[in-house]
């Protein structure tokens, strides 16, 4: 009879990744994950930083929020037998008999990050903050559509000069970028 290689985690490769909310032993969340990414997966779960004193000195801990759950990335088809066998994850969540596909989206609000539309927001809002040194374009009160060279900036607050040396400053959110489209 010919020697047959060990299944391992893993099989054929998935056309797109999936996520799955993995159910683990109790307190073995971090060894879960390190036995995960061994085999090639992702894993993750969110936790939470916690000190205490003990003899004198400060002791850090970083615990997850969720307990006994573990959110992997599969880039191939699971082999949940084998992880189970191995003593990798106690479970999977399922609907009946089918595991869950979990959405990204999904895994990034449960571990806390910024959705990808949150971070496309805050990549806007810096690409049109004025910095000193910028040309720029008042955007209100009496000076409105003036073209002016920023001095500097602070506090919610910004120092410009107009073209023709006029000197005044005004609120951070009544100057646009001129450049900044």
């Amino acid at each position: 009879m010919p020697h047959t290689p060990p299944r391992g985690f893993t099989g054929a490769p998935l056309p797109a990744p999936v996520w799955h909310a993995l159910l683990v032993a109790p307190c073995r969340e971090a060894t879960a994950r390190d036995m995960l990414a061994l085999h090639g997966i992702h894993a993750e779960f969110p936790t939470h930083e916690v000190s205490h004193v003990r003899h004198g000195k400060r002791i850090t801990r970083n615990l997850p929020i969720v307990t006994r759950v573990v959110y992997a990335r599969f880039e191939a088809a699971p082999q949940w037998d084998i992880m189970r066998w191995r003593r990798a994850i106690t479970g999977v969540y399922c609907r009946g008999e089918t595991p869950i596909d979990i959405p990204y989206p999904v895994i990034r609000a449960v571990m806390g990050l910024p959705t990808i539309a949150d971070e496309l927001t805050a990549a806007r809002a810096e690409m049109l903050r004025v910095r000193a040194g910028d040309r720029a374009v008042l955007s209100g009160g009496s000076m409105h559509g003036f073209a002016v060279d920023v001095t500097a900036v602070s506090e919610g607050r910004v120092w410009f000069t107009t073209l023709t040396g006029m000197r005044g400053t005004v609120g951070a959110e009544g100057v646009l970028r001129s450049d900044a489209n």
